[in-house]
């Protein structure tokens, strides 16, 4: 189990967390992209969690599917410091790859 929610404790029981390299300031490349997306497909069809995308903050175990770390509600979850995966992240094409 990785430590991939910071102080979220909850959620790193409960989750797979994908670090993606590179930085929030400066864009992913495609092969990124195309790489974490086949992993995030193969993961939602083993382990029967949504090919859909979580809008808005997620309380805490109240909604499964695909998210960043910067959803984390920390007002229902406890400490969460992240912005990631920032700007640049292409979520419609990302998704539309899972």
């Amino acid at each position: 189990m990785g430590w991939h929610a910071g102080g979220v404790g909850w959620y790193n029981d409960v989750t797979i967390g994908i670090e993606h390299g590179g930085y929030m300031s400066s864009g992913f490349p495609d092969a990124q992209y195309r790489s974490s997306a086949e992993l995030v497909r193969w993961l939602c069809n083993e382990y029967n969690v949504p090919k859909s995308r979580v809008s808005g903050g997620a309380s805490c175990g109240e909604e499964s599917g695909i998210m960043g770390h910067h959803q984390l509600s920390e007002t229902d979850c406890g400490y969460n410091d992240h912005t990631d995966p920032g700007q640049y992240w292409d979520w419609n094409y990302y998704m539309n790859l899972i």
